[in-house]
């Protein structure tokens, strides 16, 4: 199922995103930039804490609308709303430094970016047992039997690097 980005008319301007935070693309966090009395205990300097999504992406909460950490500093530092995917270059989703987020072209390309499953048996990507032998597989497309899980990876790296480009990682 495709991501839904909701309407940049809906979404929190680029002045009162800066009128409330601060963002430091060094650490990527994100400071309040002035005091907060309606919403309690939040002072000026505080590092905004936020909430996690269910998947582990860092949120905020600005104007009673939720973010995502990594778009939010996207369109902190650019002033426009990324229509597409905030990739996490070293796959943290919690480190939302601006060295460590780019745009993907596309969901596949993102998805070339993940690790390996944690139910994968082999701890390869790309990679799973057929009875005696290691099956290379890449999204849908099968790409031969090997006799050892090396060799299938090595499979998947070569056809990893040939779909996704930079985006490909081995593990």
């Amino acid at each position: 199922m495709p991501i839904r980005f909701r309407d940049p008319k809906t979404l929190i301007t680029h002045a009162r995103l800066l009128e409330l935070v601060e963002y430091r693309p060094e650490t990527g966090e994100f400071i309040w930039a002035s005091e907060r009395p309606k919403y309690g205990r939040i002072f000026k300097g505080d590092v905004i804490k936020g909430s996690f999504s269910g998947d582990g992406y860092s949120l905020l909460c600005l104007d009673a609308k939720v973010y995502g950490a990594s778009r939010l500093a996207w369109f902190y530092v650019y002033g426009e709303w990324p229509m597409v995917e905030v990739d996490h270059i070293d796959t943290d989703k919690l480190n939302n430094r601006l060295d460590n987020l780019r745009i993907a072209p596309s969901r596949s390309l993102q998805c070339g970016n993940q690790g390996a499953r944690c139910t994968n048996e082999a701890g390869l990507k790309g990679v799973r047992q057929r009875g005696t032998k290691w099956q290379a597989r890449i999204v849908d497309q099968h790409l031969g039997c090997f006799n050892t899980p090396e060799e299938a990876h090595a499979a998947y790296l070569r056809a990893a690097r040939e779909r996704f480009g930079e985006y490909a990682r081995s593990g």
